[in-house]
């Protein structure tokens, strides 16, 4: 197979590089380094669920394991929620009432049976005037309210300076307990109150590891994106080519232990170029592809690309659909179903987040953009709020 390869002038690889090339550079830990040559990678776990409010989970999620001489430096725990409440507040006294209520949240995390974490937060609703008990005006509702939004409820790490890190590893899973608890603060006594709270959740686990090989500094780009049911798209850029390298690309099921099933030779007929490859996914499979690019030079030298992942358990672009692509300031959404709610999120290539929409009670929705993007490939993501289903789709920006 012959690489695809875009021809960039030098110019236009420049402005490219000041876009995206922060987006695509190697996160590093804070506190636990690894040694020089060493590359940092990291690996997620996690599990999404719905509750209602005040709830008990109990979640396994895999420890970290590998036999090809990764080195565990960090590991850390979060939990980001988006709550929504409905409460009634009715007086039940002789006098008025005049408060500023607030919806707060308590919750907990247990490891293996040994608390480890907690986390609280709170939400202010509006100042609420109640009339004497009996009167038209003793009631008030509030529909709805966004409480959280993608909130980092739960943000705990740990390094490898404590021995604790020891408990994150392993070849079987770790029992995670999380509970959950939702009340409404600032309420006279007089006042009763009834929330009723919808919650959406990931819980997730996120491994920080030395990779025993140094980070190639002339792959500056690496993105993989789920194509379909059967095909991951994978495409990078490298600046500095040169000839006789190759290119292993790469793919594991744990983000540690890769195998190698396609390689690419260089093309140096420009200082910078593109390359593309494709990987078919198996039917059944299930859980996170992981991906890489090895890079090879005519000395037998290896360096790496950062490690990209595509989660096989969020929905594909089947059912959901978005048009035009590309797009100028606005996509036009086709939801699968009209569900009670989504949330519409448009991703950059690294995974931040750069918009956030919500619609409800519709087969389809239009995106205006917030403001002007940059060149480059982007996803939409919709995940209904009722059953945390999402979908992905990607758009490009010329």
């Amino acid at each position: 197979m012959r690489p695809r390869r875009i021809q960039l002038s030098g110019w236009a690889t420049t402005l490219l590089k000041l876009l995206i090339g922060a987006s695509f550079l190697v996160p590093r830990e804070s506190v636990a380094q690894c040694p020089s040559g060493f590359g940092v990678q990291t690996v997620t776990y996690s599990s999404t669920l719905s509750g209602s409010g005040s709830d008990a989970y109990d979640i396994s999620l895999p420890q970290y394991f590998s036999s090809s001489g990764y080195t565990l430096i960090g590991a850390s725990v979060n939990v980001y929620l988006t709550t929504t409440a409905t409460v009634t507040f009715q007086n039940g006294g002789t006098t008025t009432q005049s408060f500023n209520p607030a919806v707060g949240r308590s919750d907990d995390v247990t490891m293996n049976g040994v608390d480890i974490t907690g986390g609280n937060g709170s939400s202010n609703l509006p100042h609420t005037n109640l009339g004497v008990a009996g009167s038209p005006t003793d009631t008030k509702t509030y529909s709805g309210v966004s409480v959280f939004n993608n909130y980092n409820i739960i943000n705990y790490s740990i390094d490898n300076s404590d021995p604790s890190l020891n408990d994150f590893q392993g070849t079987g899973g770790i029992a995670f307990h999380y509970t959950t608890a939702t009340y409404v603060n600032f309420v006279p006594t007089v006042v009763t109150n009834n929330p009723i709270v919808t919650d959406n959740f990931t819980f997730s686990v996120t491994y920080t590891f030395c990779q025993p090989t140094s980070l190639s500094s002339n792959i500056i780009t690496f993105t993989a994106t789920r194509e379909n049911d059967q095909t991951a798209v994978l495409n990078w850029m490298v600046e500095n080519e040169e000839a006789g390298r190759k290119y292993n690309v790469e793919v594991s099921t744990d983000g540690v232990n890769f195998t190698a099933f396609a390689t690419l030779p260089s093309d140096p007929s420009s200082a910078d170029a593109t390359y593309s490859d494709h990987y078919s996914i198996q039917q059944g499979t299930r859980g996170k592809l992981f991906f890489r690019v090895r890079q090879i030079n005519i000395n037998g030298e290896s360096g790496y690309s950062p490690v990209r992942t595509i989660d096989l358990n969020t929905g594909t672009a089947s059912g959901f659909s978005i048009y035009p692509n590309p797009p100028s300031d606005y996509l036009n959404l086709v939801f699968p179903s009209s569900g009670q709610g989504w949330q519409v999120d448009i991703l950059s290539a690294d995974g931040s987040l750069v918009q956030r929409n919500y619609y409800s009670s519709t087969n389809t929705g239009r995106l205006n953009f917030q403001r002007k993007l940059s060149t480059g490939t982007y996803f939409t993501r919709a995940t209904d709020l009722q059953t945390a289903q999402s979908y992905v789709a990607p758009f490009v920006i010329h």
